[in-house]
């Protein structure tokens, strides 16, 4: 739904008190117009399978991500209109070479498709499942719960990946959902299921590991991960226990939706207080090699032998959050590399709006007094972004108050236009001013 600006008519009332009424009967219609345009969401989502070689990039049904609440306040104020057309189409490139059998790649702010290579294809996932574990872990739990470690909890160190639990420890959920997702412990996985199974509903005498696995699934379905099914909360090699590079990447997405998940994925290192009989502290080590580097914040490592190696990653682009999953890979480091640097051969990721990328914009606004509220980063092809410019679309607009629109800038490829934002006069959007 689209809010159109203001035409900048004055309207006159017979007293002071009703012209307020109809001011602020005026507010509410466009912010509830507003509010409605922002919270449309696209539907249906694809699962077509993945040819070997790359698909070309296709709008889907991701949700945009949550932006800053500062953000999101300017936007109400100062709508933005998205003008459809012009998907990306990238020119025919050859194949990159990955040792992955499955790669995926999604702008979930834009909501595009980037790259897919078997992201259909059920492979073992290993680790990467302690993402659907955790979104279990948060609906179900209350963080600060303590749990005592029981001995089917504990693993083999010498095979599996582990916090190094023992008997008797006493740790709190949120600091077994921090041991399972930095160290990629598979004791704390163990742990969070018993504990938090054995409060999940079931049939008579089933196991409560089982109950958590269950719930796993269903979640699952839930999201939409059609080609998943899950057979234990750690990801070790079991036959059935397996999911999709695009799967994944939608309980990505989801696990952004949770403040805690979303913090813990992005640590690269956290300690943690273990109670109990061997009462100690342990320093945990993210075992994702990437973080640190620039836009790295997430979001999961996994490794075993018939998964080989598997990595979700996520990265900011210039203010879009991309999603990039690799199962089966030889070397999961050097294909997200290798992946990454085609993404940006490709696309360009522009921010647009309130002290954005066109500084020729920034400049002119600054020359007439103007300013824009928000920003939206969008994603082009290489091509179609030297292609990008802007015009002004000004009107004389006389009383209204500071949040009165001056006016739009359109943003066009070509003769196209692909965004309208609001003008503003002066800055009303400065806090410092």
């Amino acid at each position: 739904m689209r809010t159109q600006p203001s035409n900048g008519r004055t309207i006159t009332s017979p007293t002071r008190g009703s012209n307020w009424c109809r001011l602020l009967v005026a507010i509410i219609v466009i912010l509830c117009a507003t509010l409605s345009g922002l919270l449309q969401r696209p539907a249906g989502l694809s699962h077509d399978v993945a040819a070997t070689a790359p698909a070309p990039p296709r709008t889907l049904a991701y949700p945009a991500t949550a932006v800053p609440r500062a953000t999101l306040i300017h936007a109400i104020l100062s709508p933005a209109q998205t003008i459809p057309a012009l998907p990306p189409k990238p020119a025919p490139a050859p194949p990159i070479q990955l040792s992955a059998k499955a790669a995926y790649a999604v702008d979930l702010t834009n909501g595009v498709e980037l790259y897919a290579v078997n992201a259909d294809t059920p492979l073992p996932p290993a680790s990467t499942t302690k993402i659907v574990t955790a979104l279990v872990v948060v609906e179900h739990a209350n963080l600060d719960a303590a749990v005592t470690i029981e001995a089917d909890d504990t693993v083999d160190p010498t095979i599996y990946s582990h916090m190094g639990l023992e008997v008797g420890d006493v740790v709190t959920v949120h600091d077994l959902l921090a041991g399972m997702l930095l160290n990629s412990g598979g004791d704390a996985a163990l742990a969070l299921a018993r504990d938090i199974g054995a409060t999940l509903p079931g049939v008579a005498g089933e196991a409560p590991r089982q109950r958590f696995v269950d719930e796993m699934n269903r979640q699952a379905a839930a999201l939409g991960m059609k080609n998943s099914h899950f057979v234990d909360p750690d990801g070790r090699d079991t036959d059935g226990h397996v999911s999709t590079a695009r799967d994944l990447a939608l309980a990505a997405q989801k696990l952004f939706d949770d403040q805690v998940l979303q913090k813990l994925v992005g640590e690269i290192q956290q300690d943690v207080q273990i109670q109990g009989p061997n009462a100690r502290m342990i320093t945990l080590y993210n075992t994702n090699e990437l973080l640190g580097a620039p836009g790295v914040h997430g979001v999961k490592t996994g490794t075993t032998d018939a998964a080989g190696q598997c990595l979700v990653l996520a990265t900011w682009e210039n203010g879009a959050r991309v999603i990039t999953v690799l199962l089966g890979s030889g070397n999961r480091y050097g294909d997200a590399n290798t992946l990454l640097g085609y993404l940006n051969q490709q696309f360009r990721w522009v921010r647009l709006g309130r002290n954005g990328d066109l500084a020729a914009l920034n400049q002119e606004l600054a020359q007439k007094g103007l300013s824009l509220g928000i920003v939206r980063t969008v994603l082009l092809t290489a091509q179609r972004a030297a292609e990008l410019k802007f015009t002004l679309e000004l009107r004389p607009v006389s009383g209204g108050g500071p949040f009165r629109a001056q006016g739009d800038v359109v943003f066009l490829i070509g003769a196209q236009p692909i965004l309208r934002l609001s003008i503003y006069s002066g800055d009303p959007f400065n806090s410092g001013g």
